[in-house]
């Protein structure tokens, strides 16, 4: 509904908000997996070891780099197997 979209349109700052000395990432992949929204989950430890990963490597790229994601959410978060066939 148009509220809604209003809503998640406001979520986010103008680029030109942020001072000129800000930085800025863009990553673009050529496949980086399925939108954590629309992968099939298989069990709650799956759960569990993604939402660790994800929150281990935000919390080290904050503290590290001082990184900040700003548009975190689940269809963001990319996943993809690391099993071999």
């Amino acid at each position: 509904n148009k509220e809604q979209d209003e809503e998640e349109e406001e979520s986010n700052d103008r680029p030109d908000f942020y001072p000129p000395d800000s930085l800025h990432v863009v990553i673009m992949m050529e496949w980086g997996g399925v939108p954590l929204e629309k992968y099939p989950l298989a069990s709650v430890t799956q759960v569990y070891g993604i939402m660790g990963q994800v929150c281990s490597s935000i919390a080290l790229a904050e503290d590290v780099i001082h990184f900040e994601h700003r548009d975190l959410h689940l269809g963001n978060i990319l996943v993809r197997s690391t099993h071999r066939q």
